[in-house]
Formats: C-alpha cells, structure tokens, sequence
C-alpha cells in the first residue's frame, strides 16, 4: 500500500499503485487544485546511458 502523503509536483496526492510493468508505475492520485481524481504514469530509471 503506498502512504497517500506522497505529493508529486508538490500537487497531486499519490493514493494507490495500480500496477507497474518494465518501464513504468501507474498510480491512483488526486489534484485537490481540480478536486478530482486521476491517473499518474511514472516512468522508472533507465539507469545510465
């Protein structure tokens, strides 16, 4: 489960992960700003090119 104290952007509240593949991690999260919910993809580290 992941703590819904977790800001991005210092916006949107992280609430869930819904899934992650190879490259990325899909959350639940919340725009208080636009008082919705949404959906975040955030891509994972690709390491050093």
């Amino acid at each position: 489960m992941f703590a819904s104290t977790h800001l991005l952007a210092t916006r949107y509240r992280l609430e869930s992960k819904i899934g992650q593949g190879g490259a990325a991690a899909v959350f639940c999260a919340f725009d208080p700003q636009m008082d919705r919910a949404m959906v975040v993809k955030l891509f994972l580290s690709c390491g050093s090119v």
